[in-house]
């Protein structure tokens, strides 16, 4: 479990960034009038997720 800390260490911060923010209820803003906001939020967490993971697995295995 170390290990992974040490090689994926912004991975896991931005897992549980994402974690957190999938639950996490934001107050009424002028923005809710924009159909399927919420969507494209996750998508972009998604994203920037699976990107961060994916560079962070070239770095740790570069042969």
């Amino acid at each position: 479990m170390l290990s992974y800390i040490k090689k994926y260490p912004v991975s896991l911060f931005i897992i549980l960034a994402v974690i957190y923010l999938s639950f996490f209820k934001p107050p009424q803003t002028d923005l809710n009038e924009i159909p399927n906001l919420d969507k494209l939020v996750h998508l972009c967490m998604y994203f920037g997720m699976s990107g961060m993971l994916w560079l962070e697995f070239l770095r740790a295995h570069r042969r």
